[in-house]
């Protein structure tokens, strides 16, 4: 198992550490490959003066959330970083590709162990109403959907079924982001986080 070391960021309020990135022996190897600069650009930020509304979101956390990752993949970058906080404990895992979820989850530095993994569409989600505190979907819509629009109507509405009122959505910015996955007319923009490799928004659903 191959192993990289890189530089170490730590936080004025030491929120995360760092450690070696030992790629899972299960995971795609161009996707695995990529995470790793992914994490450390999405950490550098982080931790450092452009990263204070992320940090202060995450200082915020009780530490009881539960959290989905919604098209998973073998997991994004920053749910790796919220594991790593403290904060979540045993996030949901969710895809549609049955080989995604039968692998390792190796995002970031290190492999992720989860309990809770479920083969679904994200048009269909198999959670009950208000149960979710926050959602990640990372680049979940492609270019090529078929009946995109129709699609992308579906999982906006479950987003809002599932996710509990003032919860939180955290996606990417711009291509195949938040203007995919959410109508913004129920949501509110708190936090516009401008990482290179990995721009990301967070917004904050709204109460009734």
């Amino acid at each position: 198992m191959k192993e990289k070391n890189n530089p170490t960021y730590n936080s004025p309020e030491g929120i995360i550490g760092n450690a070696p990135f030992d790629k899972s022996p299960n995971a795609n190897d161009s996707w695995a490959e990529e995470q790793p600069t992914t994490y450390d650009s999405l950490l550098k930020t982080l931790n450092s003066p452009e990263g204070k509304g992320l940090r202060s979101l995450i200082e915020g956390l009780k530490g009881d959330e539960k959290l989905v990752d919604l098209g998973s993949g073998l997991g994004s970058s920053i749910t790796k970083i919220l594991v790593d906080s403290g904060k979540i404990k045993d996030p949901i895992y969710l895809d549609l590709d049955k080989k995604n979820l039968s692998a390792s989850f190796a995002s970031g530095k290190e492999v992720i162990e989860s309990n809770s993994k479920i083969n679904a569409d994200a048009k269909e989600v198999p959670l009950k109403d208000e149960s979710i505190d926050i959602i990640v979907s990372i680049l979940m819509m492609g270019d090529n959907e078929v009946n995109k629009e129709e699609k992308k109507l579906l999982i906006q509405k479950e987003i809002e079924r599932i996710l509990k009122n003032d919860g939180l959505v955290i996606t990417n910015n711009g291509v195949f982001g938040h203007s995919e996955i959410i109508n913004e007319e129920n949501f509110e923009k708190i936090v516009d986080f401008r990482s290179d490799r990995l721009p990301l928004v967070i917004f904050r659903k709204k109460l009734p």
